[in-house]
């Protein structure tokens, strides 16, 4: 974590929570640590406003997720991989601008659901292509208000992550365009 602390002073991206100072933290009789100090975001998760609404129209999806898209992506550049994308971890401004929060950094194990299928079988895959996984599950959910993989254990859900095919968003939803589907 403190590396992960140290790779994000200074990536700047619209859809990143900014660190707006840190600093070491020698804790007596601890391991050092790094203080970092954060905006405070008051508009809820993206999670609250899926719960509010239980879907998104296409159109507001592809306007909230790109600036998430985006901060992906300038994680990336940066040699960073957010590790554990899921709708907990986009924070809303009260406008509705999304903001990417809760940036590991590291190979973490992710959550149940959003997790790309080859970090079920081992950290060493994790690169910014899990990102990518993770992402076209928050839109999958997005668009349909269901998670893409569900089970009534973490288990199963990971059974289901590496055994099933992901499925498709306009089996739920044939009003999303084929274009946003395949995407997804």
């Amino acid at each position: 974590v403190r590396s992960a602390a140290r790779r994000l002073d200074g990536i700047d991206h619209v859809g990143l929570l900014p660190v707006l100072s840190s600093w070491d933290d020698p804790a007596p009789g601890s391991e050092p640590g790094v203080v970092a100090v954060l905006p405070y975001v008051s508009g809820g998760t993206l999670r609250t406003l899926l719960d509010e609404r239980g879907t998104l129209t296409a159109g507001a999806v592809v306007a909230l997720l790109t600036p998430v898209a985006g901060a992906l992506d300038r994680l990336s550049e940066a040699g960073v991989v957010h590790g554990d994308l899921k709708p907990e971890n986009v924070l809303l401004w009260p406008d509705g601008r999304p903001v990417v929060a809760d940036v590991a950094g590291d190979p973490s194990f992710g959550t149940p659901g959003y997790i790309a299928p080859e970090l079920v079988q081992g950290p060493s895959s994790h690169d910014p292509r899990t990102d990518i996984f993770s992402l076209g599950c928050v839109l999958f959910e997005c668009l349909t208000g269901v998670a893409a993989f569900e089970g009534t254990h973490p288990m199963a859900v990971l059974a289901k992550l590496l055994l099933q095919e992901a499925p498709r968003v306009r089996q739920h939803r044939p009003d999303v365009p084929e274009a946003l589907d395949d995407l997804v």
